[in-house]
């Protein structure tokens, strides 16, 4: 029937203004930048669809975007009473009319008009060619009408669903549509997906960003720490009504207490819930939520298996469809979650309600998921329901397994709540002691094995010393070199009671002793074999999609590289582990913090310390949250070592003799590792000698003599004191069992130091043949080791012979001209001279005597040999020839 039929009835009244007006937006509104971005880029033929749950802020999201739009906008507040298509059509021709330049000659329908005007298609098309009709198409502006149609989930009847269709379908280019509601509406966005033209934004669309949550609080004058905001988005999933509401009671009450319970502080978020989301939902759908209220995510199975309705998947995908805070995500979407704030809400009323069912939900629960085998989700649930029986079954049948995957803070979190099975159980106490372990708590996990120990079978099963070899090899490894128990066991002994292999058929006990063979053979030093068995071990992670196993295993490489001395190999295994494992798994464990550091190390012996430097920066609060506050970190000596040699290579030579003074000072040498006392000496010992301090570098091989004994790298330490001083005889002797293979140093950059310290000797003694022949084996050892820091740091007249030998070196060739680069970006930063240095420096150039240039300057002939001791000791020369060379090449001339 046309729009010009006259039949009886008259015509319906407009709807009131209210229905056809935006809403006015809050004084407090945050901008909504980015989506308002995404509605503006989107066609001018494309269909807009906003569906989330209640308070989403769909409605304050449109009015915000209708205000700031220049083209002509209708609105539409659509309610029950519209499924009258009548008044329906009537709401929409109303809106449409009161913005220009729609004409009013767009029909009002009649009431009482039969057949429907909905489902007749010249009526809906109708209104488009009046729009159009009015629209010049030499008119510069013909951008199309905006039609809002809010909260489009109340409109349920066929005929105003069917004229939508059509106006969707026939409209053309006159109309743009944007729908808005709590559900999708039954019209067929099918065609409009395929031809790209649907813009549909959801829930998580419109949940708040974290800049967006900061920019509403500062709004509402409120100031929260960083954890105080990420724990308010956390809870309230960015919800914005969900946020509003907390921040009305944050206004009210102290911050903290507020977010602390949420839900039980801030009654007006549950009357919410119940009104606007519970209050519609079916007795099944009731049941459901809140029988699976315990459960962070949910399945069709699962929820059958706590609620015992046979078509849990269907209330459950009606959940999701109305948009009841219910989503489903993961692969096939089977899997829920209930929005953190309603199952909050429903938590506490079961709490409160049915106090004994939650523990009787969290049993079932467990149950489920140790069927499903999914270990880790059964102890959470074991754990949360206070059964100790549970848990100790679980840990029993599933804590090695727990334990390869990563699961860790599980098995911490079991051990704080049911303290008492964690002590009396050896299995259960080697099993808390590794997760001890892997967060460096190593006093922690000395009383777990003690407490292995005092409980100790006469005849153990072989996983049980597996986890001991573990256990013990990570203590070593750990630092803690004197584990003293009062049991005969030991990593060797257990060792020797195992066959070299466990029975295949049990993977998860064959990983265990790969690992643990691997982890004391780190422990033991034995290089060769720690890299055999980690090899092993990432095959066997990889083979069954164990991320955690596998990355490590790579650790252990990674480890193993280190002790061999290979930094190269080290750098590109650490990058490898970060990428292996899960990270929420991962980052700030033991391991991934000796990563870290790994990786400083090998920027700072390749000659970049800026680079330790950033790496460093990101680790602190790894290695804090890691070690706790009461216990230090094993690698923090590292950490603090590398700091200070950093800020002395770039330029902060005398306050970073001071900081290793003061780390040496506190530095016990009873735990620290004998490789890192002996890296600590060879670089403060280097710095105090080139700052021309004797005496403290004296001190240095004083102490490293009575913490290591008589090591090979303290010939190192003995030859330079001898060479700065021109001893070159008794530095060579010192040098020689170093560099003739006869000595094995306990830092292998001992060997780059050497050659190059011979190197230096040679071209003083006049050989000048020796000494390109002692700098190719400088660079041997530096493309072997990656270890160029000695090459970086040589004096310059070895650095000249260097460039000089450009395009003889060989193999090394690339090591040569990479030390040279490096050393060019450098030398700016690495040579800081006073004032008065540089005078003297200067005056040194121009031949005069010492008395002389003591006469120019004022000052005593003492003063000017300190000053020139000094230069002497920053440029790595030894004449004053050698200086006024170096002074020049460095830019100090």
């Amino acid at each position: 029937m046309s729009r010009a039929d006259g039949s009886a009835g008259g015509r319906l009244s407009p709807p009131p203004a209210v229905k056809i007006t935006p809403p006015q937006l809050p004084a407090a509104q945050v901008p909504r930048e980015r989506l308002l971005a995404g509605l503006n880029g989107a066609g001018e033929d494309t269909v807009v669809l906003l569906s989330a749950p209640a308070g989403s802020g769909k409605t304050q999201l449109l009015a915000e975007w209708a205000g700031s739009r220049t083209g002509p906008t209708a609105w539409v507040k659509v309610d029950r009473a519209d499924n009258d298509e009548q008044r329906f059509w009537s709401a929409v021709v109303s809106a449409l009319r009161s913005c220009a330049p729609v004409p009013t000659a767009v029909p009002l329908p009649r009431s009482g008009v039969a057949p429907s005007r909905s489902l007749d298609v010249t009526y809906v098309t109708a209104i488009a060619e009046s729009i159009a009709g009015e629209q010049s198409p030499q008119a510069a502006d013909t951008t199309p009408v905006t039609l809002i149609l809010d909260d489009i989930g109340e409109l349920t009847d066929p005929a105003p669903l069917q004229g939508l269709d059509d106006l969707i379908t026939y409209a053309g280019p006159q109309i743009r549509l944007v729908l808005s509601g709590r559900i999708d509406p039954a019209l067929r966005f099918g065609p409009l997906r395929l031809d790209d033209r649907l813009l549909a934004l959801r829930g998580p669309d419109l949940a708040f960003t974290r800049p967006e949550t900061e920019l509403l609080l500062a709004h509402s004058g409120l100031n929260l720490t960083d954890d105080q905001v990420r724990l308010l988005i956390e809870q309230t999933g960015g919800w914005a009504a969900g946020l509003r509401l907390a921040v009305l009671a944050m206004r009210r009450s102290e911050p903290a207490a507020v977010l602390t319970d949420l839900i039980g502080s801030t009654k007006t978020i549950s009357d919410y819930l119940v009104g606007e989301v519970l209050s519609g939902l079916s007795p099944r759908a009731r049941r459901l939520l809140d029988r699976t209220a315990v459960c962070t995510r949910i399945t069709a199975g699962l929820a059958g298996c706590l609620t015992d309705l046979p078509d849990a998947g269907e209330v459950l995908a009606e959940l999701e469809s109305t948009n009841s805070l219910v989503t489903s995500h993961g692969g096939g979407r089977r899997w829920f979650q209930v929005h953190p704030l309603l199952r909050a809400h429903l938590l506490m009323d079961l709490r409160r309600l049915h106090p004994d069912l939650e523990s009787e939900l969290h049993a079932d629960a467990a149950g489920w998921f140790e069927q499903q085998d999914q270990p880790d989700d059964a102890l959470r649930h074991a754990i949360a329901g206070g059964d100790p029986a549970l848990v100790a079954a679980l840990v029993e049948r599933h804590g090695i397994r727990l334990l390869l995957s990563g699961q860790h803070a599980l098995l911490r979190s079991a051990a704080g709540a049911f303290t008492q099975l964690f002590r009396t159980d050896p299995r259960s106490a080697l099993l808390l002691a590794a997760a001890q372990l892997d967060v460096a708590r190593a006093d922690s996990a000395r009383h777990s094995v003690e407490a292995a120990a005092a409980g100790w079978p006469d005849r153990p099963d072989p996983t049980l010393a597996d986890l001991w070899q573990l256990v013990n090899g990570r203590l070593v490894l750990a630092g803690e070199h004197r584990v003293a128990i009062d049991h005969p066991l030991s990593p060797r002994l257990v060792a020797a009671s195992r066959a070299a292999s466990a029975d295949p058929a049990d993977p998860d006990a064959e990983a265990l002793n790969v690992l643990a063979r691997a982890t004391v053979a780190a422990a033991e030093g034995a290089a060769d074999r720690c890299r055999e068995l980690a090899e092993t071990v990432v095959a066997l992670g990889r083979g069954v999609g164990n991320g955690y196993l596998t990355a490590r295993g790579l650790a252990l490489l990674a480890i193993a590289s280190a002790q061999g001395g290979d930094l190269a190999s080290v750098a590109t295994l650490s990058d490898r582990v970060g990428s292996a494992a899960d990270p929420k798994l991962w980052r700030g464990t033991a391991d991934d913090v000796l990563m870290h550091v790994f990786r400083a190390q090998a920027a700072l012996a390749g000659g970049q310390p800026d680079r330790c430097q950033e790496l460093l920066a990101r680790l602190r609060p790894q290695a804090g949250a890691a070690g706790g506050p009461a216990t230090p970190h094993p690698v923090t000596g590292w950490i603090r070592l590398l700091s200070a040699t950093a800020d002395h290579d770039l330029g902060n030579r005398a306050r970073a003799l001071e900081r290793l003074a003061a780390l040496r000072s506190g530095l016990g040498t009873e735990h620290a590792p004998p490789a890192l006392i002996a890296a600590h000496a060879m670089i403060e010992h280097d710095a105090a000698l080139q700052l021309n301090h004797t005496g403290r570098a004296r001190e240095v091989i004083a102490w490293a003599e009575e913490a290591l004994g008589p090591v090979p790298d303290l010939r190192l330490l003995r030859a330079r004191s001898s060479a700065k001083i021109s001893r070159f005889t008794s530095a060579r002797a010192d040098l020689g069992p170093l560099l003739n293979g006869s000595a094995q140093p306990l830092m292998l950059s001992a060997l780059v130091d050497g050659w190059v310290l011979e190197t230096w000797i040679r071209l003083r003694c006049g050989e000048r043949e020796r000494a390109i022949d002692g700098l190719a084996a400088a660079l041997d050892e530096a493309t072997r080791s990656a270890a160029l820091r000695p090459l970086l740091r040589a004096p310059a007249v070895v650095l000249a012979l260097l460039a000089e030998q450009l395009g003889s070196w060989g193999a090394n060739e690339q090591t040569a001209r990479t030390v040279l680069a490096r050393r060019q970006t450098t030398d700016e930063v690495t040579v800081s001279l006073t004032e008065r240095e540089r005078q003297v420096l200067n005056r040194l150039q121009s031949m005069r005597s010492l008395e002389e240039i003591a006469g120019d300057l004022t000052v005593s002939l003492n003063t000017v040999k300190t000053h020139v001791r000094s230069i002497y000791g920053k440029l790595g020369v030894g004449s004053r020839r050698e200086a006024i060379q170096a002074g020049r090449s460095q830019g100090l001339l």
